[in-house]
C-alpha cells in the first residue's frame, strides 16, 4: 500500500494534500465511526485538497451486519473493492468493522476520486469511486455510478447535456417519498440538500482546467461557490481559485499557489511550494485586493511498489 509523508515545512501549520492512492478522510479529524457528531460527516458536505486534487462527499450513514465469518470478510479485500470501482482496505480495517461490538454500528459512504494532475477527465463521473467500508445501495449504469442510496439520503450522479461536465445531487430522505421506476429511484421534486457540478471551461478543448461549483441549501438559505482548479503546465504549477457565485466570475476571494519545484520518477514523489492568498476586508465590509497569508515547503514520497507508482492498492 502507497503512504507518503512530510519530511519538511517552512511553517508551523500545513495544509496537506492527500496525494495518496488511499486517501484519509478531509476537511477534519473525525472518523466514519463519530458521524454524525463531527461536523465534516454531514450529509451532502464536501471537501477537496489541492497538491494533487483529492475530492470526497459524504453520502450518509449505513448499517450494516456483521459477516458470517472471517472466510467472507476475507473475500472484501483489495481486489473485489478494484473490481467495483471502491476504495481498497486493509483486512484489519474490514474486520474492525465486519466484527465491530457496536450494536448499531454504521459507518459514512461517500463518494471520491484522487489525481495527480488536472485534466478534462475529471468532467466525467467515470472519475468517481465510492468507498468499501459502507453498505448502501449503489446503482452503476453505463459505466458510472448513477445513484446511491443510504439510510440518510438518496444521491444522484448524471453527465449534463452539454456533455462538457457532471452534476451530483444530494437529498435527506426525510423530505420525500422513496419511489422507483426500473432501474432508478425517482428524482425528487424538492430543492437538494447538496448540488455539485464538475465542469470544463474549454470544452472541448482539455486546457487543464476544471470548475467545480457547490451549491448548499438549508432551510431557505443557499449558499454557492466556484473553486477554479487550473494546472500550468510552465511552471509547473496547479493555481486554485474560489469564487462566490455558482461561476468563477469576478475576482476571486481566495487563491492557492501550487509550484512544483522538484518531481521525483514516481507519480507522487515531488516537493513542492504551497502560496495561500486570502482577500482583505476593511471595516465596511467592502473586498480589497488578495493578500499572502502563508508559505509553506511540502515533500512527498512514493511508497508504492509499482515501478511508475502511484497504483492503487500498491
Amino acid at each position: 500500500m502507497k503512504t507518503k509523508a512530510i519530511i519538511a515545512a517552512l511553517s508551523s501549520v500545513l495544509t496537506l494534500p492527500l496525494a495518496a492512492t488511499n486517501p484519509p478522510l478531509t476537511g477534519g479529524s473525525c472518523s466514519p465511526n463519530e458521524c454524525p457528531s463531527c461536523e465534516p460527516c454531514e450529509v451532502g458536505k464536501s471537501s477537496y485538497s489541492g497538491g494533487s486534487l483529492d475530492w470526497r462527499v459524504n453520502l450518509g450513514l449505513v448499517k450494516f451486519g456483521p459477516r458470517n465469518s472471517f472466510v467472507d470478510s476475507a473475500r472484501e479485500g483489495a481486489l473485489e473493492g478494484s473490481v467495483h470501482r471502491a476504495m481498497p482496505r486493509s483486512l484489519d480495517a474490514i474486520i474492525a468493522h465486519n466484527f465491530s461490538t457496536k450494536p448499531q454500528h454504521r459507518s459514512q459512504m461517500s463518494l471520491e476520486f484522487s489525481v495527480d494532475k488536472i485534466t478534462s477527465a475529471l468532467a466525467d463521473p467515470t472519475v468517481l469511486r465510492y468507498n468499501h467500508d459502507a453498505g448502501g445501495e449503489v446503482i452503476e449504469l453505463n459505466g458510472f455510478v448513477n445513484q446511491v442510496l443510504t439510510d440518510e439520503a438518496l444521491t444522484s450522479i448524471e453527465k449534463l447535456a452539454t456533455a462538457d461536465g457532471w452534476r451530483l445531487r444530494v437529498w435527506h430522505r426525510s423530505g420525500f417519498a422513496l419511489n422507483k421506476t426500473g432501474n432508478l429511484y425517482d428524482i425528487p421534486a424538492s430543492t437538494a440538500l447538496t448540488d455539485i457540478t464538475f465542469k470544463n471551461p474549454d470544452y472541448p478543448a482539455d486546457n487543464g482546467r476544471i470548475d467545480l461549483t457547490t451549491i448548499e441549501n438549508k432551510g431557505s438559505s443557499s449558499y454557492a461557490t466556484t473553486a477554479r482548479f487550473h494546472q500550468v503546465v510552465s511552471p509547473d504549477q496547479l493555481v486554485i481559485e474560489k469564487f462566490a457565485g455558482a461561476s468563477a466570475t469576478g475576482n476571486p476571494f481566495n487563491k492557492e499557489i501550487i509550484t512544483y519545484t522538484a518531481r521525483g520518477s514516481k507519480v507522487w514523489d515531488y516537493t513542492l511550494e504551497r502560496e495561500l492568498w486570502q482577500v482583505t476586508v476593511d471595516a465596511t465590509g467592502a473586498l480589497g485586493a488578495l493578500v499572502k497569508v502563508k508559505h509553506d515547503q511540502e515533500i512527498y514520497k512514493d511508497f508504492s511498489t509499482s515501478t511508475a507508482g502511484g497504483s492503487p492498492g500498491a
